[in-house]
């Protein structure tokens, strides 16, 4: 019986030890930047749902080519530099929220854009501290 309870309590462990990863930018800046490339992103791998997404790269981040379809993450932070989410395709919706803290943020400083084929949804009960520019481009939607 001890073994079941050990095996059951291994098993919870391993399951619930898959959380969500934080993804940091690390691809540098530029104009045509691509979300997709597994090395642009520490730890190295794309972000994937409910990952936090962190964007601390100075100057100008453009990608133009982004995530596949619409996508959620926990959290969204820029907190240095100009981003800007084009993706390629057809339009797309992030929904950020679930993570115990603030699930969207721009620093003071920073600039985050909502592109030509880009919606933002925030999550039910989620928070957004916004202490630097938000940009919606005309037809995109910032839902609140």
């Amino acid at each position: 019986m001890k073994k079941f309870y050990l095996f059951i309590i291994v098993l919870v462990l391993s399951v619930t030890g898959v959380n969500a990863a934080t993804k940091t930018w690390n691809g540098g800046a530029g104009l045509t930047l691509n979300w997709t490339t597994a090395g642009n992103w520490l730890p190295v791998g794309a972000p994937l749902a409910g990952d936090d997404i962190i964007f601390s790269t100075t100057g100008i981040l453009t990608f133009t080519t982004g995530p596949g379809a619409s996508f959620a993450f926990n959290s969204f932070t820029v907190s240095q530099g100009m981003v800007t989410l084009i993706g390629s395709g057809g339009t797309r919706t992030l929904t950020l929220g679930g993570n115990a803290g603030t699930d969207f943020t721009v620093a003071s400083g920073a600039s985050f854009t909502i592109g030509t084929t880009l919606n933002v949804t925030m999550a039910n009960n989620a928070t957004g501290d916004i202490s630097g520019t938000l940009t919606v481009n005309t037809a995109r939607t910032f839902n609140t």
